[in-house]
């Protein structure tokens, strides 16, 4: 190393110091210069970051604070302070539910801080509370409601992968050329309680526990001896069904492994009497890989005996929703050739399909609401209502309206969709959730002008982008609203989707049927070629119907901010300001001194350029008519 390579001033040995993860040195220099009088942006900011390595936040945020006094400008200085503040917080609620304070509250937090705020937890915390964390996803899986279930479940195994038995066993499975020599590590997921709750209670958005499962899946139906010990493996065999039932069998199947589900379905076509003699291993092989809730009546019998829990989940849901079906009105006929195509995509495949979500634990009203989400509009009328009337204007599975209905008080929701099938898995959640608010129709937003009633609060989430003219279904919307109503929109960003068209226009010249199992060979081939781009980590990414959704969808447009302005501009709308996570805007602002930039979409978009993946969410944002 050369002369000029050594630090020669405090600042430069202090970040050396911390560079070389020499942490307690860091301290010790820094609060040898500050006793002294030292006191340099620099001196504070390793000596909050150093603090922050070791678990001591609250002290870091106190040295990032006098940091920011000392250089109100630096960079990224508001997302040090918030962090710190947040990880100050876990503690404290960590260390509550410790000691067996498990209030409603307290896990909403919880669950808010590790899987939005703080985006997981650190290994050197993982390994000293690791059971206690362990105990906190427990509780936070069987509180429906209290936190994002993907996110959630990401946390989960980003913890369960830096555990050593559990590297052990994957790598185990990994390397194992036999069945045989795979049972161990088999042995070892089946009994983890934790990671086979996780399999069932959300679609898996992780490529490496993805390879985890297939493994498994693999050698579990390559094991010629499994009927004598399948109670062992049992817990396995149902999470990994109920995950691939979530995940609409999305996983990509080897030749031999569809010979093998193939000369079974035959066998249960061709003679029932071949389901009675069936072997329990036959049974739960086809509900690995393949949806049996259309197979016949007996058959299903025998997978009720067999695995309750698999009944439930796949047999059970699809009867329930075929019978709710019955009962949805359909408001007027279906006559757009774009929407009768949109319709077939979505009865074929509904979308979402979803387990859980979160929402707040108590209601709201729309004036907290939009004070909490930085709207910018007039809606003092509507306060004065004793109910609102809001609609849902292409709810799909209904996440959207359940949501509403859960975090909204006092509210009437009116949820529209074109798919039968995504309605009646709608109603049923509905039901299971026992929301009773909200009332389901079959129709199309283009029948709307049809229908007499105006609306206080229009929600329409990914919608008018599939539609052949969404300013037409924008208008058809804005008409629907009363005075000071607020409509709650999202579009697919141009700039934030164009990784994906280039995938959709290599899709198209290679002709790919979204109908066929080519889908999952694509997939696999998309794995390869985008790895670690940041449409992987999306989780359309993960399900069959989300897939297509994402890549062959049969009609989309794309927007820039400008475009939105005119859009909205078109419909006489005024933009009210997107919804966007605390750390987004604390961003933005950092780059602009005047607030009013907030709800500037030529300020979103000069921004958006520098940010290209900033949308690739979907513009999510607020409007209301101008009066």
């Amino acid at each position: 190393m050369t002369a000029s390579k050594f630090p020669v001033n405090t600042s430069e040995k202090i970040k050396f110091l911390f560079d070389e993860k020499r942490y307690e040195q860091v301290l010790k220099l820094s609060e040898k210069k500050l006793k002294v009088g030292k006191a340099s942006p620099c001196i504070f900011k390793y000596r909050g970051l150093a603090f922050a390595k070791l678990g001591k936040h609250a002290l870091a945020r106190e040295s990032f604070i006098k940091l920011k006094q000392l250089d109100p400008n630096h960079k990224g200085i508001d997302q040090l302070i918030l962090k710190s503040h947040e990880q100050t917080r876990f503690y404290l609620l960590f260390n509550k539910f410790k000691s067996g304070d498990t209030k409603d509250e307290i896990l909403f937090e919880l669950g808010d801080l590790i899987t939005q705020k703080l985006h997981g937890i650190d290994k050197d915390f993982i390994l000293k509370e690791g059971s206690s964390l362990i105990e906190l996803y427990h509780e936070l899986m069987k509180r429906d409601g209290s936190v994002d279930p993907s996110k959630l479940s990401l946390v989960i195994f980003n913890h369960l992968k830096k555990s050593e038995p559990f590297i052990r066993a994957a790598n185990s499975l990994i390397e194992s050329k036999t069945p045989i020599k795979a049972l161990e590590a088999i042995s070892y997921f089946s009994s983890n309680t934790l990671f086979c709750d996780c399999l069932k209670y959300t679609i898996c958005i992780d490529l490496e526990i993805e390879t985890i499962i297939k493994l498994m899946r693999k050698r579990l139906f390559e094991f010629e001896n499994i009927e004598g010990c399948i109670a062992k493996y049992l817990p396995i065999i149902n999470a990994i069904s109920i995950q691939s039932f979530l995940n609409e069998y999305i996983y990509d199947v080897s030749e031999t492994e569809m010979e093998k589900i193939e000369f079974v379905k035959k066998k249960i076509e061709n003679d029932e009497q071949n389901i009675c003699t069936m072997p329990s291993s036959e049974v739960f092989l086809l509900t690995l890989y393949a949806d049996v809730s259309d197979l016949p009546h007996i058959f299903r019998e025998k997978l009720r005996k067999f695995s309750p829990e698999i009944y439930e989940e796949i047999i059970k849901n699809s009867e329930t929703e075929l019978q709710l079906s019955e009962n949805i009105p359909r408001l007027s006929s279906n006559k757009d050739l774009v929407s009768s195509k949109v319709q077939e995509q979505y009865e074929e495949s509904p979308y979402p399909r979803w387990k859980t979500l979160n929402f707040p634990i108590a209601p709201a009203n729309l004036e907290n609401i939009v004070k909490n989400s930085l709207i910018k509009c007039d809606i003092q009328s509507l306060t004065q209502k004793q109910h609102l009337e809001v609609l849902v204007a292409g709810c799909g599975t209904g996440k959207q309206p359940i949501s509403l209905a859960k975090s909204m008080a006092n509210v009437k929701i009116d949820a529209i969709d074109l798919s039968l099938k995504s309605l009646s898995f709608a109603k049923r959640k509905s039901k299971e959730l026992q929301v009773e608010n909200i009332s389901f129709f079959q129709d199309d937003i283009l029948n709307l002008p049809n229908q007499q009633k105006k609306y206080d609060f229009i929600a329409c989430s990914g919608v008018l982008h599939h539609m052949e003219e969404p300013e037409k279904g924008l208008q058809i919307l804005s008409d629907k609203l009363n005075n000071q109503g607020l409509l709650l929109i999202a579009l697919y960003s141009n700039l934030a989707r164009q990784n994906i068209k280039r995938v959709q226009n290599g899709i198209k010249l290679e002709r790919i049927n979204p109908h066929d199992r080519e889908v999952r060979y694509l997939r696999e081939w998309l794995k390869i070629k985008l790895r670690n781009d940041p449409i992987t980590k999306i989780i359309d990414f993960y399900s069959s119907s989300a897939f297509r959704d994402l890549f062959l969808h049969v009609q989309e447009h794309t927007f820039s901010c400008l475009e939105l302005k005119k859009l909205l501009k078109s419909c006489n709308l005024k933009f009210c300001g997107f919804s966007l996570p605390n750390k987004t805007i604390l961003e933005f602002s950092s780059h602009h001194n005047d607030f009013k930039d907030f709800y500037s979409l030529d300020a979103w978009h000069a921004y958006e350029q520098k940010q290209p993946n900033l949308f690739l969410g979907m513009y999510n944002f607020y409007c209301q008519k101008i009066v």
